[in-house]
């Protein structure tokens, strides 16, 4: 008993100490009985405990927000593309799919079907090409109303064009407070920083000291956590080089203090399987690959997937009110799918149709020829020729 109030003396004792010197600590009591800072409000540092790591529970974070540990509150992740890839409908419908509790390329909660608060922070797209985007994905992945309304509770889309800089990470901290958010997207980063991408001193004073602020901080809603998590879309440098098919976390045009910010690092390059009917991209994740969880449809070990533009037509029927504007008269959906390769002479089928692949004429014919092999032989008995009697000798 002596030893219990002599260990809570101690931890007092430890927090008179820190505010002596105009420090605020947040201890939070852990399974080990041990205590451990897990955030530090008005101080640029978190002090750990080496005796409080044995008690500690990687695998049961309360902070993750996406995979192992993928992502979590107080970190970020970056989504580097090239211009016109379409980071903007991937980063939209990467949103959709974590508040509807959705795994987006298997990338989700580890708490399967845990909706999460998402807020979409965005400068080049306006309303309607949000609203074409998000009926795109509602059609293709054929929403209920209960649906709906679970991504109208549970996703913010916020169009700005003024906030940069300092003011931008403070407007994002108050917006992520009104909606109890627990990721949220900024699209694209140049649009926010307020300095130059390719200077490392004006990426850390943006990323480490004004976004990083409202990261760690102590959720308003939940103490024991930090405050929201975070993904930026970026762009590659514009060499006019045809992107690599191998990708690297520093792909991404400006200061490599991006990539180090960064917890993981996903990048969308254009692949060789691309043509003008049919846009293909390989999606890779060469930061945290291994936590992610992401489908690999390429090879093993390689935290790599291959995705396209879905060739699927029509966001809504053509009718006599919307043939005359250009809308639902003969428009992709614009929706991000796994890759499935075009077949030669197949014709894009309209939205809500089945493929109907063109008849292969050696399949048709050597299915011809089992057919009649299976089937049954009936004996037939050759016509008998008549003879005349007179020939009949006697």
């Amino acid at each position: 008993m002596g030893s219990k109030i002599h260990a809570r003396h101690s931890v007092i004792y430890a927090i008179l100490k820190e505010i002596s010197v105009g420090r605020f600590i947040l201890l939070r009591h852990i399974r080990a009985r041990a205590y451990i800072i897990i955030m530090i409000e008005n101080t640029p540092f978190q002090k750990i405990e080496v005796n409080d790591v044995w008690g500690m529970e990687p695998d049961d974070d309360p902070n993750c927000l996406l995979g192992k540990r993928f992502l979590c509150r107080g970190s970020g992740g970056m989504i580097i593309g090239p211009s016109g890839a379409g980071k903007s409908s991937f980063i939209l419908q990467f949103a959709c799919s974590l508040a509807i509790g959705k795994p987006f390329f298997g990338i989700g909660h580890p708490k399967k079907g845990q909706p999460l608060r998402v807020l979409l922070v965005q400068a080049e797209n306006d309303a309607l090409e949000v609203a074409e985007v998000i009926k795109s994905i509602a059609e293709a992945e054929k929403w209920s109303q209960a649906t709906k309304k679970l991504l109208h509770e549970n996703l913010h889309i916020y169009c700005i064009w003024e906030e940069v800089g300092e003011k931008f990470a403070a407007w994002l901290g108050g917006r992520a407070k009104d909606h109890e958010i627990d990721v949220a997207f900024v699209d694209p980063l140049m649009s926010f920083c307020g300095g130059n991408v390719t200077n490392n001193k004006d990426m850390s004073a943006f990323l480490r000291q004004n976004i990083n602020s409202q990261l760690k901080k102590q959720n308003h809603k939940n103490p024991d956590l930090m405050n929201f998590g975070m993904i930026v879309a970026h762009h590659t440098g514009k060499t006019g080089d045809e992107p690599s098919e191998d990708p690297t976390s520093y792909d991404g045009m400006g200061a490599s203090e991006l990539t180090n910010w960064s917890r993981f690092v996903m990048n969308i390059t254009k692949s060789k399987l691309s043509t003008t009917e049919q846009r293909v991209f390989n999606l890779s994740i060469t930061k945290r690959g291994n936590r992610s969880g992401m489908l690999n449809s390429a090879s093993p070990g390689s935290y790599k997937c291959v995705i396209q533009h879905s060739i699927k037509q029509g966001i809504k029927p053509v009718t006599a009110k919307n043939s005359e504007n250009g809308h639902g008269t003969g428009l992709n959906w614009i929706y991000w799918e796994k890759h499935e390769p075009a077949i030669k002479g197949e014709t894009p089928p309209k939205s809500g149709a089945k493929r109907i692949r063109p008849p292969n004429p050696r399949t048709a014919k050597a299915r011809a020829a089992r057919a009649a092999a299976s089937s049954p032989v009936v004996a037939t008995e050759k016509p008998v020729k008549a003879v005349a009697p007179s020939a009949i000798k006697a």
